[in-house]
C-alpha cells in the first residue's frame, strides 16, 4: 500500500497542505484536498466563487488545479444541472415545429375554399338552367310555350324538363336533378314533355318512442315521441307545346327508419322521416311512358 505522505490521505480526512508525492492514497481520480489545507466547500468542488458568498448554481464538478495529483477529473463542461442555463447547464427540449399546424390550417383552407366553390358553382348552373328553360314553366299553369316541340307520342325520343315547386300555389322552378341526364332537354326547342313535380305531402306511418339510457337504465325524463312519415310528391307530365296533362301520378319518397332502429345516440325527428322523391323515383315513372 502507498505511503502516507502529505497531500495524501491520511488519518485526517481534511490532511493538511499538499506536499507529499502525487498521487497519494485513494484510486486515480479520488477527491484531492485543495491546496492550502482544509476543506474549502462541499465535496466534489462545491465551493464558494472568488469574492465569498454562494454566486449562484454550481457549474459542475472543475478539474483539479495544476500539480494536483489524484483529483477528480470531471468531464469537458461538468455535469449539467436543471434548470440553469449557464455552461454545462440544462437546455430546454427543442420545441415542436409548426409545420404541422400549418399543414392543418392549409387543409382546411383548402377544404373551405372546395366548399365555396361547389356552392358558387351550383348556384350558377342553377341560374343557368332558369334562363334556359324558364319559359317552360308556364306549362305547369296549364299555358303552352309556343316555341317548344309538339309532343307525338309515337315519336321519340322524348325530351323532359322538370319542373317543381315547394309550397301550394307558389312559383315553378326548373329543376333538371329530377331527371336523368340521357332525358333531359337541351333546349326549349327540343323539350315535349314538362315534368311537373308538386310540394312534399308527408304521411304518417306511426309513432316512434325514443329515450336515453344510462348504464343499459332508460334515463328519466329523456322520452321522446317522433312521427314516422313516409314522404309523397303528386307529379304531371303535360304537353310541352299546348300544356295540356298527358299523365299524373304520385312519387313515394324512401321509407322512413324503423322505430327500433339503433343510431348509437338518441334518435331525432329528421331519423324517422324518408327521403324526398328524386330521380331515383321519377326514372322509374318515366321509361315505361316514354320508352314505349
Amino acid at each position: 500500500m502507498a505511503g502516507n505522505g502529505g497531500g495524501g490521505w491520511g488519518n485526517n480526512p481534511y490532511g493538511g497542505p499538499g506536499g507529499g508525492a502525487p498521487g497519494g492514497f485513494g484510486p486515480p481520480g479520488g477527491f484531492g484536498a485543495p491546496p492550502g489545507g482544509g476543506y474549502g466547500g462541499p465535496p466534489g468542488g462545491f465551493g464558494a466563487p472568488p469574492g465569498g458568498g454562494y454566486g449562484g448554481p454550481p457549474g459542475g464538478f472543475p478539474p483539479p488545479p495544476a500539480g494536483m495529483g489524484g483529483g477528480y477529473g470531471a468531464p469537458p463542461g461538468g455535469f449539467p444541472q436543471q434548470g440553469f442555463g449557464g455552461p454545462g447547464g440544462y437546455n430546454a427540449p427543442p420545441q415542436k415545429s409548426g409545420k404541422a399546424g400549418l399543414v392543418i390550417g392549409i387543409v382546411v383552407g383548402v377544404f373551405a375554399l372546395l366548399c365555396v366553390g361547389a356552392g358558387v358553382a351550383g348556384y350558377l348552373a342553377n341560374q343557368r338552367d332558369q334562363q334556359t328553360y324558364g319559359a317552360l314553366r308556364e306549362a305547369c299553369n296549364g299555358h303552352g310555350v309556343p316555341g317548344a316541340r309538339m309532343y307525338n307520342p309515337a315519336t321519340p325520343p322524348h325530351r323532359v324538363v322538370g319542373v317543381a315547386r315547394t309550397a301550394a300555389g307558389g312559383d315553378w322552378s326548373i329543376k333538371m336533378s329530377l331527371v336523368r341526364s340521357p332525358r333531359r332537354a337541351d333546349s326549349v326547342a327540343n323539350t315535349d314533355i314538362v315534368m311537373c313535380v308538386e310540394p312534399e305531402v308527408e304521411v304518417p306511418l306511426g309513432t316512434c318512442e325514443v329515450w336515453s339510457t344510462r348504464n343499459g337504465v332508460r334515463v328519466a325524463g329523456s322520452t321522446r315521441n317522433y312521427p314516422r312519415v313516409q314522404v309523397q310528391r303528386p307529379v304531371r307530365l303535360v304537353s310541352a307545346q299546348t300544356g295540356v296533362t298527358l299523365n299524373q301520378t304520385v312519387l313515394i319518397g324512401g321509407v322512413p327508419a324503423a322505430c327500433s332502429t339503433s343510431f348509437g345516440r338518441r334518435g331525432t325527428a329528421s331519423d324517422f322521416r324518408g327521403s324526398s322523391p328524386d330521380d331515383d323515383e321519377t326514372e322509374p315513372y318515366l321509361a315505361p311512358l316514354l320508352d314505349r
